[in-house]
């Protein structure tokens, strides 16, 4: 019990260190936020504006910059410079709240055109397709033009929640892959109820873990339902 009761102790106490020093570090308490108080730096050589006391007082740095780049790279699929400067004048929780509002660009339809422009372009009136392929090429062309960024970083981090995979037989299925893509930006900023029941009721996901179709138990006829999809949600 004492050996139990000491390494609480002493984690509490290394939390309690750890918090004061992030604390503090908030408070610009570190080299390169303007702490320089009794601190001189030299350098054999500096040119124009360059002056080496930019290095600690932090008129150098672009931190704010960083920061919203930072930012970007964790809420987004990739920004650019323009983004960057909204973010750092918005910042960040009034930037999330206007992703808020950003119109969904889903998937489906731009893989239809896709498909329809190579269907055309080959001319074989028994094509089939879609395939899983144009949906990979209609998932970048959304994602390297769309405004709705935040949505589609929360449907890709659903996507490898609640996954199916091209590398099933849904790959021969191109308008599955998309309609359950679509689904998932439906619900990026819903609740997770929803999207569990819109999930487990997709027939993507139903062909995937192969619960479409299920039968119900009948112990008479020794007959049960597959519980591939069930084990699935409960080891989530």
């Amino acid at each position: 019990m004492v050996k139990r009761f000491n390494r609480k102790a002493g984690v509490l106490i290394s939390v309690a260190i750890w918090l004061n020093f992030w604390v503090s570090a908030q408070n610009n308490n570190y080299i390169g936020a303007g702490n320089d108080d009794n601190i001189t730096v030299t350098a054999s050589s500096f040119q124009g504006e360059s002056t080496p006391g930019k290095t600690i007082d932090g008129s150098g740095l672009n931190d704010p910059y960083f920061a919203a780049s930072r930012f970007l790279g964790q809420s987004t699929l990739g920004a650019d410079y323009d983004d960057i400067l909204t973010v750092k004048n918005m910042g960040f929780e009034s930037w999330i709240d206007d992703q808020f509002t950003k119109t969904p660009t889903f998937i489906l339809p731009k893989m239809e055109a896709v498909w329809d422009q190579v269907f055309a372009e080959t001319g074989d009136p028994e094509l089939f397709g879609p395939w899983g392929v144009h949906f990979n090429y209609a998932w970048w062309d959304v994602n390297m033009q769309n405004q709705d960024l935040l949505r589609h970083r929360m449907a890709f981090a659903l996507s490898e929640i609640l996954v199916i995979s091209i590398n099933s037989d849904l790959g021969s299925w191109g308008e599955a892959l998309s309609s359950y893509y679509d689904l998932l930006l439906t619900h990026s900023f819903g609740n997770y109820k929803d999207l569990l029941m819109d999930v487990t009721k997709s027939p993507a996901m139903g062909y995937y873990l192969s619960h479409l179709n299920n039968y119900p138990e009948d112990l008479e006829n020794n007959i049960h339902p597959d519980e591939n999809y069930a084990r699935e949600i409960m080891q989530l």
